[in-house]
């Protein structure tokens, strides 16, 4: 449904070689935990990760104002995670997401009244969570009460050894694995374990409507047609979709010796604060490269299937 455009990737690799983009270390008070005990920092990242998935949809805002900021989405989704990691010694262990109720999930997920869209579901996906680790550490002889099973889950050395060792959890199944990479983005920017082996972008949305607009990915007539008419996209087309997207910026990243997690770091904010809706093609380093700043179409990502993959 898209096929590469490597011309393309070449020109936004160039540019993106030359702007000296470094590693996010995850390390904002606000949205991210201080660098503690290691096991509870491998519970919190584990976790918030899991439930890292739209956080809005049309009927639904997600946001709020902190310490005179506005958090959206995402944002304020981690920064309530901190508050519960910092308020409960206990947060984020195997036990404690296992029998996370409703009630004591109110404050991960919810700011005063405004709750995450689909709360009950990422309840679902935190208890998925900590009922298979407790059984992983029972089967390993290992004391299940405790955080122990984070380690030998989290902190192994090479990228497909993490993807292997998250395959089973409900959060973690998106065949594009984009909550795999993303977890392994942070925990390697933290330092908490070196990742080798191959690394990729997380592909959302946003990194999906970035390559089509850029023209790093070509769109087949079928897909623009299904984007021009706003027709969801099956499952498996979404799946198809995101692979190709996330093998064009492979290839950017190749093409600009820019580490795909390093390229995620700048991507991500990017789509959200510059390439939007409403491009702000004034200030996007990209435009004299960009496909749909040349032809005037600024296309969206496609439309998707409400899921908990990305």
């Amino acid at each position: 449904m898209l096929s590469l455009e490597r011309g393309t990737a070449g020109r936004v690799a160039t540019i993106l070689s030359g702007m000296g983009l470094s590693r996010d270390r995850y390390e904002d008070p606000l949205l991210f935990p201080p660098g503690d005990d290691v096991e509870r920092q491998l519970g919190f990242f584990l976790s918030m990760v899991a439930i890292d998935h739209r956080t809005r949809t049309e009927l639904t805002d997600f946001s709020a104002d902190v310490d005179g900021m506005r958090l959206v989405g995402a944002d304020l989704l981690y920064h309530l995670g901190v508050g519960v990691y910092r308020g409960e010694a206990r947060s984020f262990t195997p036990e404690w997401l296992e029998n996370l109720t409703p009630g004591k999930a109110a404050s991960l997920l919810c700011f005063g009244d405004n709750c995450v869209w689909d709360f009950y579901t990422r309840i679902f996906l935190l208890r998925d969570l900590g009922r298979k680790m407790r059984v992983r550490a029972r089967e390993g002889g290992g004391e299940v009460e405790r955080s122990s099973i984070l380690p030998d889950l989290l902190l192994v050395r090479r990228v497909e050894d993490l993807l292997e060792n998250l395959s089973n959890f409900r959060a973690y199944e998106d065949p594009v694995r984009k909550k795999a990479f993303l977890l392994a983005k942070f925990l390697d920017g933290r330092g908490l374990v070196r990742l080798e082996g191959e690394r990729q972008v997380p592909v959302d949305n946003h990194l999906t409507r970035v390559a089509i607009r850029l023209g790093i990915v070509v769109p087949s007539d079928d897909l623009l047609r299904k984007m021009r008419d706003g027709t969801e996209l099956t499952r498996e087309e979404d799946v198809e979709v995101r692979m190709a997207v996330r093998e064009a910026w492979k290839e950017v990243s190749k093409k600009s010796g820019v580490d795909p997690f390093t390229l995620d770091d700048f991507l991500w904010p990017f789509g959200r604060t510059v390439c939007t809706e409403k491009p702000d093609c004034v200030n996007c380093p990209l435009s004299s490269v960009c496909r749909a700043r040349s032809t005037g179409e600024y296309w969206s990502e496609p439309k998707h299937t409400l899921t908990w993959y990305y």
